[in-house]
Protein backbone atom coordinates (compact mmCIF):
# COMPACT_ATOMS: atom_id res chain seq x y z
CA UNK A 1 0.00 0.00 0.00
CA UNK A 2 1.22 3.23 -0.62
CA UNK A 3 3.18 5.90 2.29
CA UNK A 4 0.88 7.47 4.08
CA UNK A 5 -2.21 5.58 3.05
CA UNK A 6 -4.35 4.05 6.28
CA UNK A 7 -5.92 0.82 6.57
CA UNK A 8 -8.44 0.12 9.11
CA UNK A 9 -7.44 -2.83 11.64
CA UNK A 10 -8.72 -4.16 15.00
CA UNK A 11 -6.93 -3.57 18.00
CA UNK A 12 -3.89 -5.92 18.67
CA UNK A 13 -0.19 -6.40 17.60
CA UNK A 14 0.75 -5.55 13.99
CA UNK A 15 4.29 -5.61 12.43
CA UNK A 16 4.71 -2.91 9.60
CA UNK A 17 7.48 -3.74 6.72
CA UNK A 18 8.75 -0.57 4.79
CA UNK A 19 10.81 -0.68 1.72
CA UNK A 20 13.10 1.78 0.69
CA UNK A 21 13.34 2.15 -3.46
CA UNK A 22 16.36 -0.31 -3.52
CA UNK A 23 14.04 -3.31 -1.91
CA UNK A 24 15.39 -2.84 1.47
CA UNK A 25 12.87 -4.02 3.93
CA UNK A 26 12.53 -3.00 7.57
CA UNK A 27 9.62 -3.73 10.11
CA UNK A 28 8.39 -1.98 12.75
CA UNK A 29 5.76 -3.26 15.44
CA UNK A 30 2.51 -1.26 16.04
CA UNK A 31 -0.01 -2.14 18.70
CA UNK A 32 -2.95 -0.73 18.03
CA UNK A 33 -5.63 0.10 21.06
CA UNK A 34 -9.44 0.29 20.97
CA UNK A 35 -11.19 3.51 21.93
CA UNK A 36 -13.13 3.83 25.43
CA UNK A 37 -16.49 2.15 24.83
CA UNK A 38 -19.25 4.57 24.21
CA UNK A 39 -21.11 5.51 27.80
CA UNK A 40 -24.34 5.50 27.98
CA UNK A 41 -26.86 5.14 30.72
CA UNK A 42 -30.57 6.18 31.10
CA UNK A 43 -33.27 5.99 33.86
CA UNK A 44 -37.12 6.84 34.60
CA UNK A 45 -39.68 6.30 36.84
CA UNK A 46 -40.25 2.59 36.77
CA UNK A 47 -43.76 2.47 37.17
CA UNK A 48 -46.54 5.48 35.70
CA UNK A 49 -50.04 5.45 35.94
CA UNK A 50 -52.65 4.63 33.41
CA UNK A 51 -52.51 7.86 31.15
CA UNK A 52 -49.44 9.36 33.07
CA UNK A 53 -46.16 10.09 31.89
CA UNK A 54 -42.70 10.12 33.23
CA UNK A 55 -39.31 12.02 31.76
CA UNK A 56 -36.59 9.45 30.69
CA UNK A 57 -33.01 11.37 31.93
CA UNK A 58 -30.52 9.32 30.15
CA UNK A 59 -26.55 10.28 29.18
CA UNK A 60 -24.28 9.69 26.19
CA UNK A 61 -20.74 10.55 26.00
CA UNK A 62 -17.14 9.34 23.78
CA UNK A 63 -14.20 10.94 23.38
CA UNK A 64 -14.61 10.64 19.29
CA UNK A 65 -17.60 12.39 20.44
CA UNK A 66 -21.45 11.90 20.13
CA UNK A 67 -22.19 11.58 16.28
CA UNK A 68 -26.30 10.32 16.54
CA UNK A 69 -28.56 8.96 19.59
CA UNK A 70 -31.93 7.21 18.86
CA UNK A 71 -34.38 5.64 20.93
CA UNK A 72 -36.40 2.03 19.75
CA UNK A 73 -39.48 0.77 21.82
CA UNK A 74 -41.20 -2.66 22.27
CA UNK A 75 -43.66 -2.33 21.37
CA UNK A 76 -43.35 0.48 18.87
CA UNK A 77 -46.28 2.73 19.60
CA UNK A 78 -45.06 6.15 19.57
CA UNK A 79 -45.01 7.28 23.13
CA UNK A 80 -42.23 9.56 23.18
CA UNK A 81 -42.09 13.20 22.82
CA UNK A 82 -38.70 12.78 20.33
CA UNK A 83 -36.83 10.10 19.38
CA UNK A 84 -33.12 11.46 18.96
CA UNK A 85 -32.52 13.24 22.08
CA UNK A 86 -31.38 12.22 25.60
CA UNK A 87 -34.00 13.59 27.58
CA UNK A 88 -37.49 12.64 26.08
CA UNK A 89 -41.08 12.42 27.60
CA UNK A 90 -42.61 8.72 27.89
CA UNK A 91 -46.69 8.34 27.81
CA UNK A 92 -47.20 4.24 27.64
CA UNK A 93 -50.62 3.01 27.57
CA UNK A 94 -48.38 -0.54 28.52
CA UNK A 95 -45.29 -1.99 29.57
CA UNK A 96 -42.99 -0.73 27.59
CA UNK A 97 -39.23 -0.94 26.97
CA UNK A 98 -36.95 1.41 25.64
CA UNK A 99 -33.95 0.91 24.02
CA UNK A 100 -31.44 3.94 23.92
CA UNK A 101 -28.70 3.25 21.18
CA UNK A 102 -25.39 6.52 20.64
CA UNK A 103 -22.97 6.19 17.95
CA UNK A 104 -19.60 7.93 18.38
CA UNK A 105 -17.45 9.70 15.92
CA UNK A 106 -15.86 6.44 15.08
CA UNK A 107 -18.86 4.64 14.37
CA UNK A 108 -18.75 2.77 17.65
CA UNK A 109 -22.63 2.16 19.35
CA UNK A 110 -23.74 1.21 22.74
CA UNK A 111 -27.21 1.14 24.06
CA UNK A 112 -28.78 1.00 27.44
CA UNK A 113 -32.01 -0.06 28.33
CA UNK A 114 -35.21 1.45 30.04
CA UNK A 115 -38.45 -0.41 31.01
CA UNK A 116 -41.59 1.00 31.85
CA UNK A 117 -44.16 -0.87 33.87
CA UNK A 118 -47.93 0.99 33.70
CA UNK A 119 -50.13 0.78 36.39
CA UNK A 120 -53.32 0.35 34.86
CA UNK A 121 -55.05 0.55 37.65
CA UNK A 122 -58.74 2.24 36.65
CA UNK A 123 -59.27 5.95 38.54
CA UNK A 124 -62.92 5.97 39.24
CA UNK A 125 -64.48 6.33 42.29
CA UNK A 126 -67.94 5.84 42.68
CA UNK A 127 -69.91 6.74 46.25
CA UNK A 128 -72.39 5.14 47.46
CA UNK A 129 -74.49 7.67 49.40
CA UNK A 130 -75.44 11.43 48.58
CA UNK A 131 -77.00 14.17 49.93
CA UNK A 132 -78.96 16.84 48.05
CA UNK A 133 -79.77 19.22 50.55
CA UNK A 134 -77.93 22.27 48.84
CA UNK A 135 -75.41 22.89 51.76
CA UNK A 136 -72.35 22.83 49.13
CA UNK A 137 -71.38 19.11 50.44
CA UNK A 138 -72.00 15.89 48.67
CA UNK A 139 -75.16 17.43 47.11
CA UNK A 140 -74.45 15.74 43.67
CA UNK A 141 -74.25 12.29 42.33
CA UNK A 142 -71.26 11.58 39.97
CA UNK A 143 -68.30 9.40 39.36
CA UNK A 144 -65.55 10.85 40.05
CA UNK A 145 -62.21 10.27 37.65
CA UNK A 146 -58.62 10.53 37.83
CA UNK A 147 -55.71 10.45 35.01
CA UNK A 148 -56.52 7.86 32.27
CA UNK A 149 -60.13 8.66 31.80
CA UNK A 150 -61.19 10.25 28.61
CA UNK A 151 -64.86 10.52 28.90
CA UNK A 152 -67.63 9.81 30.97
CA UNK A 153 -69.63 8.03 27.72
CA UNK A 154 -73.14 7.89 29.58
CA UNK A 155 -74.28 7.81 33.43
CA UNK A 156 -77.97 6.44 34.16
CA UNK A 157 -80.26 6.19 37.32
CA UNK A 158 -82.71 4.12 38.19
CA UNK A 159 -85.47 3.85 40.73
CA UNK A 160 -85.97 0.23 42.01
CA UNK A 161 -89.04 -0.24 40.11
CA UNK A 162 -86.40 0.22 36.78
CA UNK A 163 -87.82 4.14 36.11
CA UNK A 164 -85.04 5.65 34.59
CA UNK A 165 -84.77 8.91 37.03
CA UNK A 166 -81.89 10.83 35.75
CA UNK A 167 -79.15 10.28 31.96
CA UNK A 168 -76.48 12.23 31.12
CA UNK A 169 -74.22 11.20 27.82
CA UNK A 170 -70.67 12.16 26.75
CA UNK A 171 -69.18 14.20 29.28
CA UNK A 172 -65.64 14.85 30.38
CA UNK A 173 -63.29 13.91 33.56
CA UNK A 174 -62.75 17.17 35.68
CA UNK A 175 -66.56 18.05 35.07
CA UNK A 176 -68.34 15.38 36.57
CA UNK A 177 -69.29 16.54 39.34
CA UNK A 178 -71.28 19.75 37.88
CA UNK A 179 -72.98 16.87 35.38
CA UNK A 180 -73.85 14.56 38.23
CA UNK A 181 -77.72 13.82 39.50
CA UNK A 182 -79.06 16.53 41.95
CA UNK A 183 -81.15 14.47 43.29
CA UNK A 184 -84.72 15.66 41.22
CA UNK A 185 -86.62 13.58 38.73
CA UNK A 186 -89.58 15.71 36.39
CA UNK A 187 -88.28 18.80 38.37
CA UNK A 188 -89.25 17.51 41.99
CA UNK A 189 -87.10 16.42 44.36
CA UNK A 190 -86.57 12.24 44.35
CA UNK A 191 -87.81 10.88 47.53
CA UNK A 192 -84.88 9.10 49.75
CA UNK A 193 -84.15 5.63 49.67
CA UNK A 194 -81.71 3.50 47.29
CA UNK A 195 -81.09 3.71 43.27
CA UNK A 196 -79.08 2.04 40.81
CA UNK A 197 -77.42 2.86 38.58
CA UNK A 198 -74.86 1.87 35.18
CA UNK A 199 -72.34 3.93 34.45
CA UNK A 200 -69.60 3.54 31.02
CA UNK A 201 -66.69 4.81 30.88
CA UNK A 202 -64.00 4.73 28.66
CA UNK A 203 -60.30 4.92 28.94
CA UNK A 204 -57.30 6.42 27.37
CA UNK A 205 -55.78 2.80 26.27
CA UNK A 206 -59.56 2.15 24.37
CA UNK A 207 -61.24 0.38 27.08
CA UNK A 208 -64.69 0.78 28.04
CA UNK A 209 -65.59 -0.40 31.28
CA UNK A 210 -69.94 -0.54 32.56
CA UNK A 211 -69.89 -0.21 36.29
CA UNK A 212 -72.73 -1.25 38.48
CA UNK A 213 -74.03 -0.42 41.93
CA UNK A 214 -76.42 1.41 44.02
CA UNK A 215 -76.49 5.05 45.83
CA UNK A 216 -78.28 5.91 48.79
CA UNK A 217 -80.48 9.31 48.47
CA UNK A 218 -80.64 11.07 52.00
CA UNK A 219 -82.21 13.83 52.87
CA UNK A 220 -81.44 15.62 56.11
Amino acid sequence: MPVNSSVPVFAGEFTVSIFDSRGCRTAVPVIATEPPPVAVSATAEPVVNLGGSTFIFAFAESSAGIDSIFWLESPGDSTLTCYDCLDPIASPLEDTEYELFAVDGNGCVNSVIVFVDVDSDRNVFIPNVFTPNIDGINDLFSPFTGVGVTEVASMNIYDRWGEIVFNRENFLPGSTEAFGWDGTFKGKDASPGVYYYLIRVDFIDGVSLLYRGDVTLVRQ
